[in-house]
């Protein structure tokens, strides 16, 4: 990889010198690139286990993020990032469609009030995915579609990193 560092930004794409265009388009990239495939294999496959590899393992999601970005600091960006978002979009997307889990989990940790907010807190969030899935779903699985769909869809804001992640440097 070609990058070129900022070692003075205070930010990690200031860093690797990602303008807010790119890094909007990156994002967006990471989140199609996470839960497209699962969405269509759900659509798709009366069971989702019977969907290509492509669409159901880690280098098939990594392999379509990485073929929709053509500059290596966005690459960068995609593969700093991608654990941390997968895990979150994950657990949010389970509990879109499985509302009990996160109820479940609320009445379970009753007792410990920090992980009952944290849980309120993320069903909160649970409404951008149901718009993401959404948007997944009316582009078919297509990534140039979906940026449409997506437009004025405020996902995160640019100054925060994705899904409140916390940075670090």
């Amino acid at each position: 990889m070609n990058i070129t560092f900022n070692h003075e930004a205070e930010t990690l794409p200031n860093s690797i010198n990602i303008n807010t265009e790119e890094l909007i388009y990156t994002k967006k990239a990471l989140i199609f690139s996470i839960l497209s495939p699962r969405v269509m294999s759900e659509m798709y496959y009366d069971d989702p286990d019977d969907a290509p590899s492509n669409m159901t393992t880690t280098s098939g999601r990594l392999e379509l993020g990485l073929s929709l970005l053509n500059k290596d600091n966005m690459k960068f960006y995609y593969l700093y990032n991608y654990k941390d978002i997968y895990t979150k979009l994950t657990g949010m997307y389970m509990a879109y469609k499985n509302p009990d889990i996160l109820k479940n989990l609320i009445k379970e940790d009753l007792d410990d009030i920090n992980i009952a907010l944290k849980n309120l807190i993320m069903h909160i969030k649970i409404k951008p995915v149901k718009d993401i899935v959404e948007s997944i779903e009316k582009s078919n699985g297509n990534f140039l579609n979906f940026l449409e769909n997506t437009k004025n869809l405020l996902i995160f804001d640019e100054d925060e990193d994705l899904l409140n992640k916390e940075e670090e440097e």
